[in-house]
C-alpha cells in the first residue's frame, strides 16, 4: 500500500494500517519526513512531486494507493492540472486509488445543502485546483482501468488541531448569527472513512465526508474554550471581519453550505464516532494531556 503525503492524517492512517499487518510505504517530500515515518515504524521514500526528474522508475503498489498531497500553490492558472498528482500517476501501478479532496469544490451555497449529485462550483483558487485534480484522477482511472474513489473532506480537527492559537491570541470570530453553517470531521473518523474506501465495492464514485453536525466555526471554537475553562473568542460582524481578515481567511468564512453525508453513511458504512463535536474535542484534549 502506498500513501502519498503522510502528514496529519496520512501518518495516522499509516500507523493504523501497519498495526493491522498491512505493508505500507509512505511517499514524502523531505528527509526529515522520512525519518519521522521510520521512527513510527513506517517504511518511507522521499519523492519531490514538484520535480518530475526525481523519480522515473515505476511505483508498483500490490495494493491500493491513498493520495493526500495538496496541489501546487504557485501556478498562476487556477484551473491548471495538478502537476504533483500528474507526476505521481505517471509511473504508478496500483489496484485502487483514493484521492482526498475538499468540500470547497462546491463553492458558496448560502447555507443550502449539497450532495455529490450537485455540480461543483468552486470559487477560491485552492478549490478550483482541487477540482482540476479530481478530473486528473478520473482520467487516470478511465485510461488505466484503475478503480478510484474521491473523498470530499471539510475542516479536519483533532489533537493539536483545535484552533488553540485563535483562543490564545484572542483573535475575533464572526458573530454566531452571522456565521454560516460549518462542516467538519475528527481526524480519526476521517481515517475510518479512508479505510472504508479501501475495501468498498462502490468505486468510481465521489463521497462527501463529515460528522453531520453543522455548528458554526464560532460555536466550535467557543466549545473548545468552554472545555478548557477559558474565555470564548471575541466576535465581530461580517463587515468588520471582511475589512480586517486576510483574503484567504475571508474566503473560508464567506462560503456557506451544509454538506450531505448520506452516501458516506449508507454506502461506505461509516457512522462517525464523533458526531457530536463536544465528544471529539474532549477526546482530542485528552490525547493532548489537557484536562477537559
Amino acid at each position: 500500500m502506498l500513501i502519498f503525503g503522510c502528514g496529519y492524517t496520512g501518518l495516522r492512517l499509516a500507523r493504523q494500517q501497519v498495526a493491522a499487518g498491512t505493508s505500507v510505504r509512505g511517499i514524502v517530500s523531505t528527509a526529515e519526513s522520512v525519518e519521522r515515518l521510520e521512527r513510527a515504524g513506517v517504511s518511507a521514500m522521499q519523492m519531490d512531486l514538484d520535480s518530475p526528474t526525481t523519480h522515473a522508475e515505476p511505483l508498483q503498489a500490490n495494493g491500493p494507493t491513498v493520495y493526500l498531497v495538496p496541489p501546487q500553490a504557485s501556478d498562476s492558472t487556477p484551473d491548471a492540472d495538478d502537476r504533483r498528482l500528474a507526476h505521481a500517476l505517471s509511473n504508478l501501478n496500483t489496484t485502487r486509488l483514493i484521492y482526498v479532496s475538499t468540500t470547497g469544490v462546491y463553492g458558496n451555497r448560502d447555507g443550502a445543502r449539497v450532495s455529490e449529485d450537485d455540480a461543483p462550483r468552486p470559487e477560491s483558487v485552492r478549490a478550483r485546483r482541487r477540482l482540476a485534480a479530481e478530473n486528473t484522477l478520473q482520467r487516470f482511472g478511465q485510461s488505466t482501468g484503475t478503480p478510484w474513489i474521491i473523498l470530499r473532506v471539510p475542516g479536519i480537527y483533532g489533537p493539536d488541531r483545535l484552533q488553540l492559537a485563535t483562543l490564545r491570541a484572542r483573535r475575533p470570530m464572526l458573530k454566531p448569527d452571522q456565521a454560516g453553517p460549518g462542516n467538519r470531521i475528527h481526524v480519526d473518523d476521517l481515517v475510518r472513512c479512508i479505510e472504508a474506501a479501501l475495501v468498498t465495492p462502490h468505486t468510481g464514485r465521489v463521497f462527501n465526508v463529515g460528522d453531520g453536525n453543522t455548528m458554526t466555526n464560532t460555536e466550535f471554537v467557543s466549545l473548545v474554550a468552554q472545555k478548557l475553562g477559558v474565555d470564548p473568542p471575541p466576535t465581530v460582524d461580517r463587515e468588520t471581519m471582511r475589512a480586517n481578515a486576510t483574503p484567504q481567511a475571508w474566503s473560508f468564512m464567506r462560503e456557506s453550505r451544509i454538506v450531505d453525508t448520506t452516501r458516506m453513511r449508507r454506502d461506505l458504512g461509516v457512522l462517525p464516532r464523533y458526531s457530536d463535536p463536544a465528544d471529539g474535542i474532549a477526546a482530542s484534549l485528552a490525547q493532548m494531556k489537557i484536562e477537559s
